[in-house]
């Protein structure tokens, strides 16, 4: 008789909010607010949490473990994004903590401004082709 093992897959919060500016031609700014975040002072390192932020061209995977405030249990947050509105350099890219906030510094691989494609879409593009895709089908 085989043990089997159960997958439990994780369960993550949404940031409570997100916003997201140019800076310049070539950079992105991204904040993404994780109440009851703390810093580490005199570093830009979290206090209560743990950070995983994974970057690719074309998109990114921030994930926050943090400590609630009686160290009982850990809530965790995950903001994705799959396809971002065009390729950014990944080498160039890094994120810092706030008081309540994770922000992420995005370098962009062309200069040129996704004013376009924040306004109607945000920063993902993803679900846009996929929309596109469908109506293609039908």
């Amino acid at each position: 008789m085989a043990d089997e093992v159960e997958a439990v897959e994780e369960t993550f919060r949404s940031p409570l909010g997100v916003t997201t500016d140019e800076e310049g031609e070539n950079g992105i700014r991204v904040c993404v607010v994780i109440p009851g975040l703390k810093k580490k002072t005199f570093s830009s390192d979290a206090k209560n949490a743990s950070i995983d932020f994974k970057l690719t061209a074309t998109g990114f995977d921030l994930q926050v473990a943090m400590e609630t405030k009686d160290k009982k249990k850990v809530d965790k947050y995950r903001y994705q994004i799959k396809k971002l509105p065009d390729a950014v350099l990944a080498e160039k890219c890094s994120h810092k903590v706030k008081e309540n906030q994770v922000v992420l510094m995005l370098h962009k691989e062309k200069a040129r401004s996704w004013a376009r494609e924040l306004s109607e879409y945000g920063l993902e593009c993803h679900q846009e082709e996929e929309e596109e895709e469908k109506k293609l089908v039908d």
